[in-house]
């Protein structure tokens, strides 16, 4: 989130990626309260990835996706590590993110 942030630059291209780490990491925490509420919380889930999704932020498709993995924290983990290598930082920049 914060770190990722603080290394990209503000050309828009990054700007956007930094939108879409915040609201991936929104995502992370969210599924993580999922996963330790259980299957009483998918419909609760599935409204506030919804709602990613109205702002612009996430695809119909990664929220459905998102819903069906079976391990959804880790799901969300990936898609955010997938985001800062789009980022162009390379695998030394990326190391220097905590």
């Amino acid at each position: 989130g914060r770190q990722s942030n603080q290394s990209s630059p503000d050309a828009p291209r990054h700007t956007t990626l930094k939108r879409r780490m915040a609201a991936e990491t929104t995502a992370f925490a969210r599924a993580l309260r999922n996963f330790l509420r259980g299957p009483s919380d998918d419909d609760v889930l599935r409204g506030e990835l919804y709602e990613l999704v109205s702002a612009g932020l996430m695809s119909p498709a990664q929220a459905e996706a998102t819903m069906s993995a079976s391990n959804r924290p880790m799901f969300c983990l990936q898609a955010m590590s997938a985001t800062l290598r789009r980022g162009g930082g390379g695998n030394k920049k990326i190391g220097r993110v905590r």
